[in-house]
C-alpha cells in the first residue's frame, strides 16, 4: 500500500547563500583567511562556500549562524528573524562560544 504525500521540495540557491556568507563576512570586516580562523575551516572552503561552488553543510551552516547571530533561514533564504529572537540566539552563542574549537 502506498500512501500519497505532498512533500515540499526545497532548492537552495548556492549563489545567493554565498552572496549572503561574503556580505556577513565583509560587515564584520573580516578576511576570508581570518574567518577560516575563526571557523576552523580553511580559506579555499570559505571562498568556495562564497563563490557558490559547494554546498554549505549543515555544521559549516551552524558555525557561520553563531558566528554572525544570524538564523540559518537568514543564510539560506535570505529572510530575518525579529529583534528579540536574534537577542535570544546572542545569548544562546554566548554560553556555546566557550566549546567552539580556539
Amino acid at each position: 500500500m502506498s500512501e500519497d504525500r505532498n512533500f515540499k521540495t526545497v532548492v537552495l540557491d548556492n549563489e545567493e547563500i554565498g552572496k549572503r556568507l561574503k556580505e556577513l563576512r565583509e560587515t564584520a570586516k573580516l578576511s576570508q583567511e581570518k574567518l577560516a580562523e575563526k571557523l576552523c575551516r580553511n580559506r579555499v572552503s570559505i571562498l568556495r562556500y562564497e563563490k557558490g561552488k559547494d554546498t554549505i553543510s549543515l555544521d559549516v551552516l551552524n558555525d557561520y549562524r553563531n558566528e554572525f547571530h544570524v538564523s540559518a533561514d537568514y543564510i539560506l533564504y535570505g529572510s530575518q528573524l525579529a529583534d528579540e529572537e536574534r537577542d535570544l540566539i546572542s545569548e544562546i552563542d554566548a554560553i556555546l562560544a566557550k566549546y567552539r574549537c580556539k
